[in-house]
């Protein structure tokens, strides 16, 4: 690994890279993007509250067919 020092030029375009807007292709307009972002997001909420369900169901399966679900809970 080499210890040469950057220059301040390279660390501005460095910086600029990292903090420039993705320009990716669609027929969306900017408010319908913003749209399907948040359904996107209330769908991901809803995902994620169903996982941290099931898996606290996963913890608490008692009976005869513990080790069944426990291991198709746990899939």
């Amino acid at each position: 690994m080499s210890n040469k020092k950057l220059t301040q030029s390279e660390v501005n375009d460095a910086h600029k890279l990292q903090t420039r807007s993705l320009k990716t292709p669609t027929d969306l307009t900017p408010k319908a993007t913003k749209e399907v972002g948040a359904a996107m997001n209330a769908i991901l909420a809803d995902v994620f509250a169903l996982y941290l369900k099931t898996k606290n169901f996963h913890w608490h399966v008692s009976g005869p067919h513990f080790r069944d679900y426990h291991l198709m809970l746990d899939e």
